[in-house]
């Protein structure tokens, strides 16, 4: 198994989900950014042609994407989440995608600071 198929057995969450509910904006940079090397492009699967994008698309058990945990997260400055989400929109997060409840990452927050860079 690549490291762009990773996900825990119970939850379904990847490194990457992890980091972003620990609101931990500089791991998830670092998560993208070693996403992006020759070693993990050489190990990945063909499925895998954009790590970065396969690992923000990864879904948990309840359907969320990286981007609806992180318009998602509580307890978490306004400005840090608005980096955060500029951060995964800036990889490749997909604004559009919707989890298994239907909803779109801009439905999950009423924080005015993440809007913008969702496109509201």
């Amino acid at each position: 198994m690549s490291s762009c198929e990773y996900q825990d057995g119970q939850s379904d969450k990847t490194p990457l989900h992890y980091a972003i509910e620990k609101r931990n904006v500089e791991l998830v940079r670092r998560l993208l950014e070693l996403a992006v090397t020759p070693a993990a492009v050489a190990a990945a699967s063909s499925r895998c042609s954009s790590l970065e994008v396969a690992m923000l698309s990864r879904r948990t058990g309840t359907g969320n994407a990286a981007l609806h945990l992180a318009v998602a997260v509580r307890h978490m400055a306004p400005s840090d989440k608005r980096r955060l989400v500029q951060l995964l929109l800036s990889k490749g997060a997909d604004p559009s995608a919707r989890n298994s409840e239907g909803q779109l990452p801009r439905e999950m927050t009423h924080d005015s600071e993440v809007l913008p860079p969702l496109g509201l």
